[in-house]
């Protein structure tokens, strides 16, 4: 377990935009099933937070970043945080579309495919969970912009930033005319 943690007021984001995004994931996982497995394990919240939890949070950023000059990010006052499944390497491979993942997943495969003991079930799970992903991303459009997954070494798929869905603080056209005609009357 681990938390999404975001200074408030950064990159326009505020709580509410948390919980619409906590709510999207939500529906798509009562709507679409194993296909729309996600990491979020509760809801957002907002934290106060001192300055000596700032410098400890800023500390791990710079030991992430593999020990580059990395700004500090964090500082006394507010922030979101939200529980999240975590998903190590060794266990997960990122997948998505735009070219800095490509050579990510390209880098990472053989040491996943490692991790996989058993390839058959593997196989059936991911093909499983492919189709209904397909079917989801057919069906909400907003998925296919930057499309991103975790992939993890037992077939199951796990989709990444889900608030990719919003825009100007609500749901892109093509998903709300989908809720709206699934929802009932």
């Amino acid at each position: 377990m681990g938390w999404l943690i975001q200074s408030e007021g950064k990159k326009q984001e505020d709580l509410s935009s948390w919980m619409r995004t906590w709510e999207f994931a939500k529906d798509l996982h009562t709507r679409y099933g194993a296909g729309a497995k996600h990491l979020l394990l509760g809801p957002p919240r907002r934290f106060a937070i001192g300055n000596s939890d700032a410098a400890l949070l800023n500390a791990h950023l710079w030991h992430l970043a593999q020990h580059k000059n990395v700004s500090a990010r964090y500082a006394e006052g507010n922030v979101l945080v939200q529980p999240v499944s975590s998903c190590p390497s060794s266990s997960c491979v990122l997948l998505g579309c735009y070219r800095n993942k490509l050579e990510s997943f390209r880098m990472e495969l053989a040491a996943f495919l490692e991790q996989v003991h058993d390839k058959a079930r593997f196989m059936h799970a991911l093909e499983q969970n492919v189709r209904s992903v397909n079917t989801m991303v057919r069906n909400t459009t907003c998925l296919r912009t930057d499309f991103q997954i975790l992939v993890r070494n037992d077939g199951q798929i796990f989709h990444l930033d889900l608030g990719r869905c919003f825009a100007h603080g609500r749901l892109t056209w093509a998903v709300q005319k989908i809720a709206s005609t699934t929802r009932s009357p």
